[in-house]
């Protein structure tokens, strides 16, 4: 059996805790079988409710508490169509990124773990850069080799979360 990540669709290999690609836990994982039945890894593992925040059992296919259908489970996730909502919140956190404030878009798409981690890691550049002086020390290009990669990252991160992030239930269609 093959087991997917619950979060990205990547495979999880056999003796791996967590996914690679974005982190999430194995428990979370599904498997598939050859027939493409999906089963939970963890029967016990929770999944969350997109519309109240509720946690459901990994088996519900709706929500306990409000009825809301549980997003599907699928293996792979393809790329949905942007809609206007989802260029502005490109847009705010791919600007805010290059001005070296990474994490704003994450925090948009109400991803705060992530969003805080890349605040905390762009603000702490930004006060050593600041500390040392804007000379034309190794350390200082160090660093914004280190700010750049941070940017980057956040910033395909971000593309992916746009592109593949289930759109809430009542948008409809796309811009």
């Amino acid at each position: 059996m093959t087991v997917y990540c619950s979060e990205c669709g990547s495979v999880i290999e056999d003796g791996e805790d967590f996914c690679v690609r974005c982190g999430a836990l194995r428990r979370y994982a599904f498997d598939m079988d050859d027939d493409g039945n999906l089963t939970a890894v963890d029967s016990n593992a929770p999944r969350m409710c997109p519309n109240c925040g509720f946690t459901n059992r990994f088996s519900d296919n709706n929500c306990a508490d409000c009825g809301a259908p549980l997003p599907r489970l699928t293996a792979r996730r393809s790329a949905r169509k942007l809609m206007t909502e989802d260029y502005i919140k490109l847009a705010i956190g791919l600007i805010a990124g290059a001005a070296g404030i990474c994490g704003i878009g994450h925090l948009l798409y109400h991803r705060y773990s992530k969003g805080l981690m890349y605040l905390v890691l762009s603000s702490v550049i930004l006060y050593v850069e600041l500390s040392i002086g804007f000379s034309s020390s190794y350390r200082f290009m160090l660093l914004r080799i280190i700010g750049l990669y941070i940017f980057f990252s956040s910033s395909f991160d971000l593309l992916r979360l746009a592109y593949y992030t289930e759109p809430p239930s009542d948008r409809k269609g796309g811009d």
